[in-house]
């Protein structure tokens, strides 16, 4: 599942929890381009807890959200558990003209996202 949990002018918090659908995109997506069309370029951090990756469709809609909005996020800090989720950020970077990092703990990861520069 896919719940946006927080949004704070451009900062919004995003979790992801088991495996994610299509549908589960079909409902984030208009919530955070909504968050854009009022806060300009997103300030995003995504949990992800007891992550269990994407279905086929759900990948597809995660690849095709990411190109189509590769520029509409200025930082972006996934927060996981596990280094195969840090190795997956490191691989997604080259989708995102803004700044993409993984972290191991929430309060970093909102401190990096609330730094300016």
């Amino acid at each position: 599942m896919l719940h946006l949990r927080e949004r704070n002018g451009s900062r919004v918090v995003v979790e992801a929890t088991g495996k994610l659908t299509e549908a589960d995109y079909h409902r984030l997506v208009p919530q955070l381009e909504h968050a854009m069309e009022l806060g300009g370029k997103l300030r995003m951090m995504v949990r992800l807890l007891d992550f269990k990756g994407w279905t086929v469709g759900a990948l597809i809609e995660d690849l095709g959200f990411d190109l189509q909005h590769r520029n509409d996020m200025e930082k972006i800090a996934v927060v996981g558990e596990r280094r195969l989720e840090a190795f997956g950020v490191a691989l997604s970077k080259a989708l995102f003209s803004g700044e993409l990092r993984y972290f191991e703990d929430e309060a970093s990861a909102l401190a990096w996202l609330d730094a300016d520069g």
